[in-house]
């Protein structure tokens, strides 16, 4: 008797960042070539979002897109277009179930969100960056838009009894009305929708520490370039680098 082989399951998958009008050139011509090779070896799809969609939005918002774009793929990955990935480290697919969105890493909510009157009043347990994320199609509701966007700051508490809360958000780079600074919507609303729809999540930070397979900094262009070409050096020589 011959058994008859169980067919191979092909998971799609993608790979994707955001490019509006040509970011930065001296640091995308840095940080694309790895990502592409990256989602060659590990037999993704590579996509860059280059026009925008939501116009009357803050362009990080355009990340966004990525639930209309992704609608046909199994496996979603997300890197900022200053990320350098290792292309020749692991599947990042691989690492957590389908039911579990991976995150760069958890923060503390005391100075960014308060639990009450945010749409239904989700209590924020955690805050999730948004330059980094791995997700199932299952899970695609994490970066699902928000039509009413434009009202962001009826989302976020100036009045918060956590003191660092305004000062934070005056470390961000873009001012509106001389107080709430919107560079920080993108993740307010990815973190928002894990919690309103109660994903499951994991962080590459905590939960992978040993990977040492994404860089990403922070910084001024100047020295985030330099830690980009620094960062290059180290995969060519050792095949590995540390996570920022």
């Amino acid at each position: 008797m011959r058994l008859t082989p169980s067919p191979v399951i092909i998971m799609k998958k993608l790979l994707i960042t955001l490019n509006i009008k040509d970011y930065d050139k001296e640091i995308t011509q840095l940080t694309f070539p790895y990502m592409r090779e990256y989602a060659k070896n590990i037999n993704a799809d590579f996509h860059i979002i280059k026009e925008r969609k939501f116009l009357d939005y803050p362009v990080m918002l355009e990340k966004f897109q990525i639930h209309d774009i992704s609608k046909d793929y199994d496996w979603i990955i997300y890197l900022d277009a200053d990320c350098i990935i290792n292309p020749k480290a692991k599947d990042l697919t691989t690492l957590v179930e389908k039911d579990r969105v991976l995150v760069s890493d958890y923060i503390s909510p005391d100075h960014h969100f308060h639990s009450k009157n945010i749409e239904g009043k989700y209590n924020l347990k955690y805050y999730a960056p948004f330059f980094f994320l791995v997700f199932h199609n299952e899970n695609r509701d994490c970066v699902k838009p928000y039509k009413n966007a434009k009202q962001y700051r009826d989302y976020i508490n100036l009045n918060s009894s956590h003191s660092e809360m305004i000062r934070y958000m005056k470390t961000k780079s873009d001012t509106i009305d001389g107080d709430v600074k919107i560079s920080m919507l993108d993740e307010f609303f990815l973190t928002l929708n894990l919690h309103r729809y109660n994903i499951k999540t994991a962080a590459l930070q905590k939960d992978f520490s040993e990977l040492n397979m994404i860089a990403h900094v922070s910084d001024s262009k100047e020295v985030k370039i330099k830690f980009l070409k620094n960062t290059i050096r180290q995969i060519k020589s050792i095949n590995s680098i540390s996570y920022s």
